[in-house]
C-alpha cells in the first residue's frame, strides 16, 4: 500500500474537513468515533487519518479559558482554532511566537512544538517539521505521555517522506518510555504496522498489530483500530500459497498465527477465523501438527456459525492427517461436540458421538485434559438421552482422573447435579452444586447445552 500524498484523493480534503470541524467546535471527544469498523477504509489508513489522531490526542481534556499569549490554555484553544479552519500559516506564526513566552513551561513548550510541526507538516515543510519535533525532544522535564505524543508526530512526518527507517527509530523510541500510556502506545504500533505494510513487511505488521492488542489499558478506539488494520490491510495480503512469497518459505510462525486466531475467537469474528484458518491451510511448507491445529480452529469456527457439516468435514481433513495421538484426541473431542449439538434434532448423532469419543480415549497419547473434557461430553450425551446410570459413571471416571482441570471438573460436578437432581437425589445434587461452588467455574457453554 503506497501512503497517499495530499492532494492526491480527495478523501484526504473529507478527512481534512472532519478533522477542521472537530478541532473547531472542540469536540475532541465525539470525534474518536471516527475510529469504527463502519468508517470507511480512507479515514482508517490515509496519512491525514495519522494527522488526525494525532491532533486528537493532543486536544483530549484540555480546558479552554483565558486570554491569548497570556496563559497556556487560551494559546492552545486560539491553536486548536487555526487548525480547525485550516490555516496553518497563522497557526504556524501563533506557535512560534508563543515559544518565546518565558512563563510556559517545558512541558507545555513541548506541546507547541508539537503544533508547529503540524503546521509545518500541512504546508509540506517537512525538514522545518522534523527541526520542531528535535527541539520539542530535547526539552527536560517532559512527561512521557507528552514525549510520546512528539514521538508519533516524528514518526508520522517520516512516513510521509517514506523515510521508513527513522519513523521505525522514532516509533522504538516512543514505545521505550516508560510511562507511556497505552492508548499512545496503540498510536504508535498502529504506525508501526502501517510503516511494515508500506514496505510489504506483512508478517512484522502482524506482529505489531498483536503487540497492540496485547496493551491491558488500550481504548476500545484503538482496538477497533488495530483490528481493522489487520483484518482489512494485513490478513489479506498475506498470500501463504505463493512460493515466490518470502512469508510462504518458512513454516508460519505458530505463536503469531494463533494468537491472531485467539484475538479473533474473543471479537467472536468467526467469519475471520474461519478465512484465515483456510489461507493458513493452503500454506505447501506447514507442518502436519501445524495443519491438524487449524483444522481444529477451522472446526471451531464452522460450529460457532452453526456450520456443523462443514465443521465435520474439517475434522475428518484433520484426521487423515498423520498427526500424535495429543492432536488426534483433540480432533474426537471436537467431532463428538460438533455430533452431540446436532442430536437435538437428528437422535443418531449420539451414536456418532459415542463412536468419536470411544475412539478418542483409546488413544493411549490422549492428555488428561482432553480425557477428562472426553468423559465430559460423554456425561453430556448421556443426560440429554436420560440415561442417568451412565452419565453418573462417565462424569466419575472424569472425575478420578489425575490433573483434570477445575474447568472440566466444573462441567462435569454441574452435570452430576442435574442428573441427581432428575432423580429425585436432592441431598446429592445438593453435594454437587457445592462441589461446584468451590471450583468458581463457570459453564456457561454447559447451560447453553442442556437449554437446547
Amino acid at each position: 500500500m503506497k501512503y497517499i500524498k495530499k492532494g492526491q484523493n480527495s478523501n484526504n480534503h473529507k478527512i481534512q474537513f472532519i478533522a477542521a470541524e472537530a478541532t473547531k467546535n472542540q469536540k475532541f471527544s465525539a470525534s474518536l468515533n471516527l475510529f469504527t469498523p463502519n468508517q470507511s477504509n480512507f479515514i482508517r489508513y490515509s496519512v491525514a487519518y495519522l494527522l488526525l489522531w494525532s491532533i486528537i490526542i493532543l486536544s483530549i481534556s484540555e480546558p479552554i479559558y483565558g486570554n491569548p499569549f497570556t496563559d497556556f490554555s487560551s494559546t492552545v484553544s486560539l491553536l486548536k482554532q487555526k487548525e480547525g479552519e485550516q490555516n496553518f500559516t497563522d497557526l504556524e506564526a501563533i506557535a512560534k511566537q508563543s515559544l518565546n513566552n518565558p512563563k510556559f513551561s517545558n512541558e507545555q513548550k513541548a506541546e507547541l512544538y508539537g503544533r508547529l510541526a503540524i503546521a509545518y507538516d500541512r504546508q509540506n515543510k517537512y525538514i522545518e517539521a522534523e527541526r520542531a519535533l528535535t527541539e520539542g525532544l530535547k526539552l527536560p522535564d517532559c512527561s512521557d505521555q507528552r514525549r510520546s505524543t512528539l514521538y508519533a508526530l516524528q514518526a508520522f512526518t517520516y512516513l510521509e517522506q517514506s523515510k521508513y527507517g527513522e519513523a521505525e527509530i522514532a516509533i522504538a523510541e516512543g514505545l521505550k518510555l516508560p510511562c507511556c500510556s497505552d492508548e499512545s502506545k496503540a498510536s504508535l504500533y498502529s504506525q508501526r504496522a502501517i510503516t511494515y505494510i508500506n514496505q510489504h513487511k506483512h508478517r512484522e505488521a502482524e506482529i505489531a498489530i498483536v503487540e497492540g492488542l496485547r496493551l491491558p489499558e488500550c481504548p476500545e478506539y484503538a482496538r477497533t483500530n488495530l483490528r481493522a488494520i489487520l483484518y482489512n490491510k494485513i490478513l489479506p495480503a498475506i498470500d501463504y500459497s505463493n512460493s515466490s512469497s518470502t512469508t510462504s518459505k518458512a513454516s508460519i510462525d505458530l505463536s503469531t498465527t494463533f494468537s491472531l486466531l485467539k484475538q479473533m475467537q474473543k471479537d467472536q469474528n468467526y467469519a475471520g477465523m474461519e478465512s484465515f484458518a483456510n489461507v493458513c491451510l493452503n500454506n505447501q511448507n506447514i507442518s502436519n501438527d501445524q495443519k491438524v491445529l487449524l483444522y481444529i480452529t477451522l472446526a471451531e469456527a464452522f460450529y460457532k456459525q452453526s456450520k456443523f457439516p462443514e465443521a465435520e468435514k474439517a475434522i475428518t481433513e484433520g484426521l487423515k492427517t498423520p498427526a500424535p495421538d495429543v492432536l488426534k484426541a483433540q480432533l474426537y473431542r471436537s467431532l463428538a461436540l460438533i455430533c452431540i449439538c446436532q442430536s437435538y434434532t437428528c437422535k443418531d448423532k449420539h451414536f456418532e458421538a459415542e463412536n468419536a469419543i470411544t475412539e478418542g480415549l483409546k488413544l493411549s497419547g490422549c492428555s488428561n485434559d482432553t480425557r477428562a473434557e472426553l468423559y465430559y461430553l460423554r456425561a453430556l450425551s448421556y443426560v440429554n438421552q436420560d440415561k442417568y446410570v451412565e452419565c453418573e459413571k462417565a462424569v466419575a471416571e472424569g472425575l478420578i482422573l489425575p490433573d483434570c482441570p477445575n474447568f472440566t471438573k466444573g462441567k462435569l460436578y454441574y452435570v452430576q447435579s442435574v442428573v441427581y437432581n432428575n432423580q429425585g437425589k436432592y441431598l446429592e445434587a445438593k453435594k454437587a452444586i457445592a462441589e461446584l461452588q468451590k471450583l468458581s467455574t463457570l459453564v456457561k457453554e454447559l447451560e447453553f447445552l442442556l437449554e437446547k
